[in-house]
């Protein structure tokens, strides 16, 4: 009888197994039989090779999580939106949708300094930045998951409008606006200049300019403007307008007009505590005075366009003209009424005198004379009447 058992090679493995037969008579004899293990194991390797190759297939696939290179992808976008075949600069975009309206030009303002308001032209200087936004095609839901901003660096190759300021005197980025000015109460007024943005060759239905939705117009934070304060802005849709409100700096004309004009008044009004008998001295004070005022205001006028109403600053220096002027009238007056009563009372007491000295006189001894010798010395007939001037004594 047979009895078989499995025999395990040194090395551990599975790979040599053998069926011994064993027989009763004490010979032994040992049998080598080779069992399927064998394929099933290359039947294995197999199956892994497969697999890794199946992975490394689907690896492949997959896109690479590296750097995209920007550049590529930007001039295949401006390929593919401004090639010839699709895109054309001399026609002007579609309205939204792809119809037939107004084209959208989106218009964002940096304005970056206002170098000089000139009151006499009326005009106003500024330096700013215009941005224009315009809707070439509809976004593209690939392309913005690529890349969010194209850069144009030559705007020939796409449409543009023909923007420009419609109050421009002269200059593009660098611009001298016209600004009707109201001065009625000036150096205390406020002016409003407006920025008005349009089109010369398009109509209202062929283009639409809009502001844009998030801070349409921006200012530099430090903007100084000489003898102004920028005190609001105000972005209106109607012709695209922005109107700019300007304050007058007080300060610059207390210390050149008010202050100056004051002085002049109060010098003026020195020459009442003077001695009334010192004439040169009176009359050259007021003089002078009325003629730097004189001056003063012609100075100011002359900053100052001409215009066909009365202005704050022509009542001040009316007044203040008025004042000085009293001053030396005052004392021409004063100075007439002095001696007019001067006068008056010399001619009171030569007649008060006159009749003293006739009062003394005795008629009785008139007869003793020589005929033609009149009075005696210091007895003279009543003065003559000269009308009330100045007289001999």
């Amino acid at each position: 009888m047979l009895s078989l058992r499995a025999v395990i090679g040194s090395s551990g493995g599975l790979g040599g197994r053998a069926l011994v037969p064993n027989n009763d008579c004490g010979g032994r004899r040992r049998l080598g039989l080779k069992m399927p293990w064998l394929a099933v194991d290359k039947l294995f390797t197999f199956f892994i090779l497969l697999s890794a190759l199946h992975l490394s297939r689907s690896l492949r696939s997959i896109p690479r999580s590296g750097p995209i290179n920007y550049r590529e992808e930007e001039k295949k976008i401006l390929d593919s939106i401004l090639g010839p075949e699709v895109y054309d600069k001399r026609i002007r975009p579609s309205g939204l949708n792809g119809t037939d309206a107004a084209t959208i030009i989106v218009v964002n303002l940096y304005i970056r300094s206002f170098a000089k308001i000139d009151d006499v032209k009326m005009d106003v200087q500024s330096n700013l930045t215009p941005r224009i936004e315009i809707l070439i095609l509809e976004r593209n839901p690939s392309f913005a998951a690529k890349i969010k901003y194209l850069t144009m660096t030559d705007a020939r190759k796409v449409w543009m409008p023909d923007t420009f300021f419609r109050n421009e005197k002269e200059g593009r980025v660098s611009l001298t606006l016209a600004c009707p000015m109201n001065l009625k109460l000036y150096p205390l007024d406020r002016q409003q200049c407006s920025l008005r943005v349009a089109s010369y060759g398009w109509t209202t239905g062929d283009l639409q300019y809009i502001w844009k939705t998030l801070e349409p117009v921006q200012i530099v934070k430090d903007l100084h403007l000489p003898r102004f304060t920028l005190e609001k802005y105000i972005s209106e849709y109607s012709c695209l307008t922005v109107d700019l409100t300007f304050k007058r700096e007080f300060s610059y004309y207390l210390l050149t007009i008010y202050v100056p004009c004051c002085m002049l008044v109060i010098v003026s009004w020195v020459s009442f505590w003077l001695d009334p008998n010192a004439v040169p001295a009176r009359v050259s004070l007021g003089v002078t005075t009325l003629l730097t005022m004189s001056t003063q205001t012609a100075s100011i006028n002359n900053s100052l366009p001409p215009v066909a109403y009365t202005k704050a600053i022509d009542v001040w220096t009316g007044v203040c003209v008025t004042f000085v002027f009293s001053a030396l009238l005052e004392y021409a007056l004063v100075n007439y009424a002095s001696r007019s009563d001067a006068q008056r009372l010399a001619k009171k007491k030569h007649q008060k005198q006159w009749e003293l000295d006739h009062c003394a006189f005795d008629p009785e001894h008139m007869e003793d004379l020589p005929p033609g010798s009149g009075p005696p010395p210091g007895m003279g007939g009543p003065p003559a009447n000269n009308g009330g001037g100045s007289f001999a004594m």
